[in-house]
């Protein structure tokens, strides 16, 4: 993309200067990049992607399924208005940290946009698959070979199979130098206290991995290896998704790109750093750097860390535990339509459509509630497994009145490229079995992939059918392992309740002492704000963003509350200072009223300048009329947010998901 077409499209090109607005005495020391726009090197950290690799391997990577000839007509394509109005503000950032720091980005990809078709309010850097072809990782010396086309990656603490829903291996592939084999295992052994990765040199330009300390995925560890090892270069793209565009404005998106930037510039969806995660006093006024660690409160920061990676490691196991739950469980009902073994990924095609369907769920009188009405009832006692064992009458009479609902719900619903009020994406089919969990039918979609057209239900009516002829009958044998299955997901169930029960009480100790838990969010609205002063914006825009974000998110109590605070400046009609709580710290995002408050301190501590005009005044096309050229409604394109299964290795730095109670 030149920068012709970018003039052409976004109107005059902003000339960008080293001062765009008073700053604070010595602001090299002030600033929160310490003249290092980027937290390393750069050498393995990001990848460049061209559009058709970044579909292909990082949104295989996030997502579990993709199809870049079928999948991608859901992305904007890169010469839509809004696409090039985005991408000539990434191309300012750039430019800007490329000027005020020669040769510090040297080996940093120029990030690009995808803009993502759907009304979900998103937008995130992720990580791509690079599978290093010559470098193996062996678990056990009982293993002598590994299977072929088989990847294993490192993610928070843990080596995973890096396999996508299909059991695929979706990566861009390479033959690595002696150098790039010694970066990536340096990346995660300076990077994590206790997973590491010893190297041996095995061949003239052949290596073996061995790991010692680290989490392994019950699906790997069944591998005995893998015959690559897939690093995750930060991908160059950045994807924003049409909901947030929508709701906020230009100045406000610019303040979430630059948010995005900041994890792309310093590498958090690559590194694992053990600078963040650690507890700090949230004080009346911030520093100028990031804050300082309460080296009391330490012993509350390790429970938190130790909670954090006993739900990682929960949620492992319960995948490597429905992995090899036997498959003679699916009790058949008397005069169902589909097969009880496809219950799961139908409850999930349901709470999706009712979005679409049923204005949300507002229109009571809709099918697709209905449906849902009797899911949240008494339905969900069905579990992880979906339709098991052996059912009682009223589980079956149940069951009845759900799928009639169902089909009622899903009748109209036709399969195509885009989704629409009628219907619903192809990815969004693959993505709620993925949801579902329904490791049995992942071998059928080989065979039977959803098709680019059709209706939906007689695409669920065939792989009825075909579970019906490849899965084996209910059996006393697999009744018996099913128990024992049962009672190793309760038991992963409570440690997960456990982990939880920590974090809540870190939260209540974080409420009571002030504090707050530094992440790589708040460090990258901490960037954000210091390159919006750059490029002549108020810093304090990201604020404003957080309040839509609150807005949409918490509740117009919340949005009165915080609303009333930032009004008087956060500051009590006594003149002494109001706080304002992290939030949960099971989640790396700070709450929204505590984002708004920092960006607002932020520009005070570093005296950031209020501006008179802001530098997307008299732009053309207008923000509202790109905002109408995304189009209509798009709410199934997801067919509800489903994040993939922490096994898989998906390192997703996401402003935000919606709906937000899924």
């Amino acid at each position: 993309m030149t920068n012709t077409a970018l003039r052409r499209a976004c109107g005059a090109l902003i000339t960008l200067v080293a001062a765009c607005g008073p700053r604070a005495p010595d602001a090299s020391r002030l600033a929160h990049d310490a003249n290092d726009p980027v937290v390393d090197d750069g050498a393995g950290l990001w990848q460049a992607d061209s559009t058709a690799e970044y579909l292909a391997n990082a949104q295989t990577l996030d997502w579990g399924v993709f199809d870049p000839a079928l999948d991608g007509a859901n992305y904007l394509p890169g010469a839509h208005p809004m696409t090039l109005r985005m991408q000539y503000w990434a191309d300012q950032v750039d430019s800007m940290l490329r000027l005020r720091y020669p040769g510090a980005l040297d080996a940093v990809p120029s990030p690009r946009i995808a803009i993502y078709r759907t009304d979900d309010v998103n937008a995130y850097v992720t990580s791509t698959a690079l599978c290093l072809d010559n470098v193996s990782v062996h678990l056990n010396e009982a293993t002598q070979t590994t299977p072929p086309n088989t990847g294993a990656m490192y993610a928070s603490g843990a080596l995973v199979d890096a396999r996508n829903a299909l059991g695929e291996l979706s990566c861009k592939h390479v033959r690595a130098t002696a150098a790039q084999v010694l970066r990536h295992v340096n990346l995660v052994n300076h990077g994590d206290a206790r997973c590491k990765l010893a190297l041996t040199v095995t061949g003239p330009d052949t290596y073996e991995i061995r790991p010692n300390g680290c989490r392994i995925d019950p699906l790997l560890a069944k591998l005995g290896g893998a015959s690559a090892f897939v690093a995750r270069p930060t991908s160059q793209h950045v994807t924003l998704y049409a909901g947030i565009l929508r709701v906020m404005s230009e100045d406000q998106m610019v303040s979430i790109l630059a948010h995005e930037l900041g994890h792309y510039y310093h590498g958090h969806a690559t590194l694992t750093d053990r600078r963040y995660g650690y507890l700090f006093r949230i004080g009346a006024a911030n520093g100028a750097t990031a804050p300082l660690a309460a080296p009391e409160f330490e012993p509350t920061a390790q429970a938190i860390r130790a909670a954090l990676a006993s739900k990682d490691q929960a949620s492992m196991d319960r995948d490597g535990a429905i992995e090899d739950a036997p498959k003679a469980v699916y009790a058949p009902i008397a005069g169902q339509r589909f097969h009880s073994a496809l219950y799961l990924p139908l409850k999930a095609l349901v709470r999706a459509a009712e979005t679409t369907a049923c204005d949300g769920g507002v229109a009571r009188d809709c099918a697709c509630t209905t449906a849902t009405t009797l899911l949240f009832g008494n339905l969900f006692r069905f579990g992880d497994l979906g339709l098991t064992g052996a059912l009682l009458p009223e589980d079956g009479a149940d069951y009845a009145k759900f799928e009639a609902a169902a089909v009622a719900c899903l009748e109209p619903f036709q399969i195509a490229p885009l989704a629409g009020p009628k219907t619903v994406s192809r990815r969004a089919v693959f993505k709620a079995f993925y949801k579902g969990g329904l490791r049995p039918l992942y071998p059928l979609f080989r065979d039977l992939p959803p098709p680019a057209g059709g209706t939906l239900l007689a695409y669920l009516d065939k792989l009825s059918a075909a579970a019906g002829a490849k899965l084996p009958a209910i059996s006393q044998s697999g009744l018996e392992l099913l128990g024992t299955t049962q009672r190793r997901l309760a038991a992963l169930s409570a440690q997960s309740d456990a982990a939880d029960k920590v974090l809540d009480d870190a939260r209540a100790k974080l409420q009571q002492n002030a504090l707050g838990y530094y992440t790589t969010e708040e460090e990258a609205d901490d960037l954000s704000a210091e390159w919006l002063s750059y490029l002549g914006f108020d810093a304090r825009v990201g604020g404003d963003a957080d309040m839509v974000f609150v807005q949409s998110f918490d509740g117009a109590d919340e949005l009165k509350r915080c609303g009333e605070r930032r009004k008087a400046g956060w500051v009590n009609p006594d003149g002494s200072a109001m706080l304002e709580a992290w939030g949960p710290v099971g989640d790396p995002h700070p709450g929204d009223c505590f984002r708004a408050r920092n960006f607002d301190k932020e520009a005070d501590a570093h005296h950031y300048a209020k501006v008179a005009a802001s530098p997307t005044a008299g732009l053309t096309p207008a923000w509202t009329d790109l905002v109408a050229l995304i189009g209509g409604p798009l709410n199934l394109s997801t067919a509800v947010p489903a994040p993939a299964p922490a096994h898989s290795g998906r390192t997703l730095l996401s402003c935000r998901f919606a709906p937000k109670a899924d």
